[in-house]
């Protein structure tokens, strides 16, 4: 349901960077949303604003590079560090990460 363990392909990555974005990282919209459009198995971005679900469809892995150098990746499922939610098709990964929802790691979660 939440990934095809009998894919073949590489999955492609892309990283969003909020701070210090390495050399040769897209810095506008333009170059991302071409970058995308291509098909590119790396991008490197700083617009945050293309942080969507519809990134999953087209097979990219998603990683968010923080402060500090702080790296996590956001998977469509349950499986996520940084939040205890369950990541769905229909959520807006922009409007979660704009309001916080990533920025630390959440409480385990307690057995019955």
């Amino acid at each position: 349901m939440y990934g095809d363990s009998a894919r073949t392909e590489k999955m492609k990555e892309i990283h969003f960077y909020t701070a210090k974005p390495p050399e040769g990282c897209y810095t506008t919209w333009t170059e991302t949303e071409m970058a995308l459009y291509m098909g590119e198995d790396v991008i490197h971005t700083t617009q945050m604003g293309l942080l969507h679900t519809q990134l999953f469809d087209q097979d990219y892995a998603v990683f968010i590079h923080g402060l500090n150098d702080s790296v996590y990746e956001i998977k469509l499922g349950p499986d996520n560090e940084r939040t205890k939610r369950e990541i769905k098709m229909d959520q807006n990964l922009f409007k979660m990460w704009q309001a916080g929802e990533f920025d630390k790691k959440p409480k385990r979660r307690r057995q019955p």
